[in-house]
């Protein structure tokens, strides 16, 4: 009796050894699908994050692309009326020149 109680103890020891073993890998198994998952969810975020930022940055671009052209165009208007102005100058100084010398 003594013999199979020393027996029954150490096949329960060798159980509970080997269950351990088994929790701790399947543990160590969970962990590193966890650790996976959280990855690939840093990398999708990660990812959409890069998206949004060059949508925006496209965005913004396309607003001072906008910008640009208008002010160029309001600068050619503004050259365009100087140099009105300025012929029209050019043409009453002659006029009154031409007027003073006839006088």
């Amino acid at each position: 009796r003594k013999l199979e109680h020393k027996f029954n103890t150490r096949l329960e020891d060798s159980i509970m050894r080997v269950d351990k073993e088994v929790l701790r890998n399947r543990l160590s198994d969970i962990t590193t699908k966890i650790s996976d998952q959280c990855d690939l969810v840093e990398n999708d975020l990660t990812s959409e994050t890069q998206n949004l930022q060059l949508g925006y940055i496209t965005e913004i671009g396309d607003h001072w692309q906008d910008a640009d052209l208008q002010l160029r165009r309001l600068s050619e208007d503004f050259a365009g009326g100087i140099s009105y102005i300025g012929k029209a100058a050019e043409t009453k100084r002659c006029e009154a020149g031409q007027k003073i010398r006839d006088d």
